[in-house]
């Protein structure tokens, strides 16, 4: 697949829930590094994107990868995104036990936007390469 096609296709309107993923996971990560937890109306905006972080966004990154053709309907992609990304915090906190980093936030975080992103990064490549003539 030539970088051009895969460039197009980024910037093409087809090709626009991957900035939008990309956004709302560095929002995410953002957010809960900026905003105080003593800021009283902007507490809510960090507990909210920070629960789409750890309950949504690893899924659903999954699920794009794996179901391709949007064969699944909506709620059994949202279900099955939440269950995916609950299964991917479970691991994650595991594998994080046993590093001298541990389980704290920066950590957990960092490795949640690190999966977000080695999740969606694919996704488009493969998009591209099905709409290729054989």
């Amino acid at each position: 697949m030539s970088a051009s096609k895969f460039r197009n296709f980024l910037l093409s309107d087809e090709g626009r829930w991957y900035w939008v993923i990309v956004a709302i996971t560095l929002l995410s990560a953002t957010a809960t590094f900026v905003i105080p937890e003593n800021a009283f109306l902007l507490v809510y905006v960090r507990h909210v994107l920070g629960s789409l972080l750890v309950l949504y966004l690893p899924g659903y990154c999954f699920i794009k990868i794996v179901f391709r053709l949007n064969k699944l309907q909506q709620l059994e992609r949202i279900v099955l995104s939440i269950g995916m990304s609950i299964l991917f915090v479970f691991i994650i906190g595991l594998v994080l036990n046993y590093t001298p980093w541990g389980i704290t936030l920066i950590p957990i975080i960092f490795s949640l936007f690190l999966l977000c992103l080695l999740y969606t990064s694919p996704s488009p490549r493969d998009r591209t390469r099905s709409r290729m003539p054989s």
